[in-house]
């Protein structure tokens, strides 16, 4: 198997030494809104030129509503103004790792399942505008939507070409797609943890016997060496199944947004009071005190609230920051939204950072 990462690769993105943490995520493809965030966070959020800073983009940024994914990726690995650090680092978003499926999973299963929703929820392609960049860009197509791409006459035969063309060694489309592939679940910076999604009952138990956010990103790359190196496996299929498992039903399904909120303090932000007594043994023991997501909307939260609420006597916080605003439907509230969506935190001494 040939792979290049004896671990994600953060430490060219780290500063040497942090002061400063900004978060912000689910841009969802819409490139004209993440340059709106970039610009809020230039001129809003940093107050002095050049401190020391981690900036972390949450996830969700290639596929779904906008068709804007690669650019953005390219704009936040080049952009070095807002940061002595030269790139954003990126977790993996459920939009994302359905991304990664798309390119290197079998073609024939993957068109019949977009044949399938084609067929029977037509309208939900029309979001699913990230998947003909990689097309466009690197096959000179010139598919508007991913319905183009399907009216072709053999659109197996397409993917299986764009495939290839990522599993090209030193090719463009090669290293743009390792840069999205290897992108951790989460980042702890001190007693602040920071991923995409929900702290699900499962999320913690992952964390339980991976030892920590360490160990989860480093089984995540174990299984994505796999996919994106070794195509040929002898246990492919059951390497594919692990990484459903793991990645998207452990750490970013999206059935999990509505289920786990219960009992708990709404403050701005933040949520108060979600976990059992067992679950904060596991956030103890790792030193989490503080989690921040993306991925639900503050309504979802909202809608679930329940009317004795209580606080929890470890005072384990939740924050989440999904404001919406990457989607097209809210492009006339940006600024209103954009300020919902970022997390800023400044640090007295310089944190430990665990990857």
């Amino acid at each position: 198997m040939i792979s290049h990462f004896d671990k994600f690769d953060l430490s060219v993105n780290l500063p040497e030494s942090v002061n400063e943490l900004i978060c912000f995520g689910d841009t969802s493809g819409n490139f004209e809104a993440t340059k709106q965030m970039l610009e809020y966070i230039k001129t809003k959020i940093i107050t002095t030129l050049h401190p020391n800073r981690l900036i972390i983009d949450g996830g969700d940024r290639l596929v779904d509503r906008g068709a804007g994914g690669i650019n953005i990726y390219e704009l936040f690995t080049e952009n070095n103004e807002i940061s002595q650090n030269p790139k954003i680092i990126s977790l993996l978003g459920n939009h994302d790792e359905i991304f990664i499926r798309f390119f290197t999973y079998p073609p024939e299963s993957i068109i019949n399942h977009l044949n399938y929703i084609q067929t029977n929820k037509p309208a939900v392609l029309d979001d699913l505008k990230g998947f003909i960049e990689p097309f466009n860009k690197f096959l000179k197509k010139d598919y508007k939507s991913i319905h183009d791409f399907l009216n072709e006459k053999n659109p197996a035969k397409i993917l299986t070409s764009m495939q290839k063309e990522f599993q090209k060694e030193d090719s463009e489309a090669h290293k743009l797609f390792q840069k999205i592939a290897y992108s951790p679940l989460g980042i702890q910076v001190d007693n602040d943890l920071i991923i995409h999604t929900d702290p699900t009952p499962k999320i913690l138990e992952s964390l339980e016997k991976h030892e920590g956010i360490s160990g989860v990103n480093k089984e995540l790359k174990r299984l994505t060496d796999v996919l994106l190196f070794d195509s040929q496996a002898k246990n492919i299929k059951e390497i594919r199944t692990m990484f459903l498992r793991f990645i998207k039903y452990t750490w970013l399904s999206s059935q999990n947004r509505r289920a786990n909120y219960k009992n708990r303090k709404l403050l701005g932000n933040q949520v108060f009071g979600l976990f059992k007594p067992e679950q904060v043994k596991i956030l103890t023991a790792l030193a989490v005190k503080h989690i921040i997501h993306f991925h639900s909307p503050l309504d979802n939260i909202l809608e679930t609230a329940n009317p004795n609420p209580y606080e929890n006597l470890n005072n384990i916080k939740i924050s989440c920051f999904d404001s919406g605003y990457g989607h097209p439907k809210n492009a006339n509230l940006m600024d209103q939204l954009i300020p919902k969506a970022v997390f800023q935190k400044k640090y007295t001494t310089p944190p430990n950072i665990i990857y």
